[in-house]
């Protein structure tokens, strides 16, 4: 049975990519589990934090530039930390728990979880509005039916 630091320094190998067998010599089951999960959760909040710069410049006249993106990363502050907060809770008793017999599976799950998440969340709130700002190219939709529809 592994101590919760040797779980948290295994797990996080883990996460880097590089995997860790258990005591037999085979890979543990669920592996590739536990980063894929930390990329989906990360990838959600990435696609609701572009779909909120293009919100406020069609909808709300905001023009794309710094402050745009200062205030779309702002306004998506807590929806990004209560997804990291409740995600937490939910996954803090399978952590405590890794080591009991029947979570072989989702107490390692648990722990990478629970440590990617620091990570994703600064990805999500610094590193993203930064790409955005350098590469995004967020122009106000204009109303095509005006152009197809003929007058008169």
């Amino acid at each position: 049975m592994y101590s919760v630091e040797e779980r948290i320094e295994g797990d996080s190998t883990i996460a880097a990519g590089l995997g860790r067998n258990d005591p037999r010599g085979h890979p543990r089951d669920g592996d590739r589990v536990h980063p894929t999960t930390l990329f989906g959760i990360t990838l959600r909040n990435s696609i609701m934090l572009i779909s909120h710069y293009e919100h406020l410049v069609n909808h709300e006249g905001v023009d794309w530039g710094p402050e745009g993106a200062r205030r779309g990363a702002s306004e998506r502050l807590v929806p990004i930390l209560m997804t990291a907060l409740v995600t937490r809770l939910g996954l803090l008793q399978l952590a405590l728990y890794s080591g009991e017999p029947g979570n072989e599976i989702e107490g390692p799950m648990a722990i990478v979880i629970l440590g990617g998440r620091g990570i994703t969340k600064e990805i999500n709130l610094l590193v993203l509005p930064t790409l955005a700002l350098r590469f995004g190219c967020f122009a106000k939709k204009t109303d095509t039916m005006d152009k197809l529809v003929p007058t008169g």
